[in-house]
């Protein structure tokens, strides 16, 4: 559905074809043949005319949905006990972990991880979720 409706209101990359000079200068040619005259269609339309006409139509956007995800990274370092000494600690580390970092996946603008719906009836269909954001952030722990 994110997919869907974005090309339907234009505001996803995949919507820009036919858009590239003016939004109202007709640009996006319909490849196939003309039914009145049997040769190769020559007509252009708005981008806008084009994806708010195809939108009953939702095949194209039935994806595969296999998917890699790098979820989390941590890197730490265990500082010198000499430096947890002098703030009357045992120990202490510095860390840096990020999550969400990046996704491999044939579904654009959808993370499959969190989108789709288990209801019954509506299993394996994705309705707008917003996905899981990227964190990065940085820690200390010191130990008494």
């Amino acid at each position: 559905m994110t997919n869907w409706f974005g090309d339907y209101a234009g505001v996803l990359k995949s919507s820009m074809k036919g858009r590239e000079v003016d939004w109202n200068n007709p640009g996006y040619l319909v490849h196939g043949i003309d039914v009145n005259t049997g040769k190769a269609n020559t007509d252009t339309v708005t981008a806008e005319q084009y994806f708010q006409n195809i939108f009953p139509v939702n095949e194209g956007y039935i994806y595969k949905d296999n998917y890699v995800k790098f979820r989390e990274l941590r890197v730490g370092y265990e500082l010198p006990t000499r430096w947890a000494n002098r703030l009357h600690a045992s120990a202490m580390n510095v860390s840096l972990t990020g999550r969400n970092l990046y996704m491999w996946t044939s579904v654009p603008n959808v993370d499959p991880e969190v989108s789709y719906s288990n209801q019954a009836g509506t299993q394996g269909e994705e309705y707008a979720s917003i996905p899981n954001t990227r964190a990065i952030g940085f820690s200390v722990r010191v130990t008494p």
